[in-house]
């Protein structure tokens, strides 16, 4: 069975700067809409507008920014801004996020990332630290303060499970997601780290 190439070419309109701003490349099919939420797209196939429940939200990635040449931007999420909320990401030389900002209700929350291991979190006033253990390249553990978890993880590598240090199932450390990772169970909040 012989399978069909396709050729089609490829005009770019690119700033001053050498960032794409226009181009006839076809974008994989997306959603455009579901239910009353509609979606927009930018030319690398990022979301860039949501309007959820009649709240409008735009999404901005370091390769819409006119100041980063186009062999410097990652297409990396850089804010998100919309109704009573506005975050803001920075990243390292590597791309790794380091920073997200959150201005909006209820309270100014920072967290700093430091590598894999520590997180740094501040709410308002209230500063809490998390680091987490490996085995290779697999979370086990998180220490808040000075209580231990457990962490396990799915064959997908998200955490499912959490116990506390001696072995014993959390109440509220299971979760568990559908096929394209939104949370399934519980539909509440648990006590599970966000992956």
């Amino acid at each position: 069975m012989e399978l069909p190439f396709l050729f089609y070419s490829v005009s770019l309109l690119l700033s001053s700067t050498s960032n794409r701003v226009q181009s006839n490349r076809p974008i994989p099919p997306a959603v455009s809409s579901a239910n009353t939420n509609s979606y927009g797209y930018d030319c690398n196939g990022n979301i860039n507008q949501r309007n959820i429940d009649g709240q409008n939200y735009t999404l901005t990635y370091d390769a819409d920014l006119p100041a980063l040449p186009l062999w410097q931007a990652g297409n990396r999420l850089m804010a998100v801004s919309g109704p009573g909320v506005s975050v803001s990401f920075a990243y390292d030389g590597d791309g790794n996020r380091v920073q997200a900002d959150w201005v909006g209700s209820p309270d100014h929350t920072i967290i700093a990332y430091i590598g894999n291991t520590y997180e740094y979190q501040k709410v308002g006033t209230t500063t809490t630290v998390r680091q987490y253990y490996y085995a290779g390249s697999t979370r086990i553990a998180m220490r808040q303060g000075s209580t231990l978890n457990w962490l396990f993880g799915d064959h997908l590598g998200s955490t499912s499970r959490v116990a506390n240090a001696d072995g014993t199932p959390l109440a509220n450390g299971e979760q568990r997601y559908k096929p394209w990772g939104e949370k399934r169970y519980p539909t509440g909040a648990s006590g599970l780290p966000i992956t």
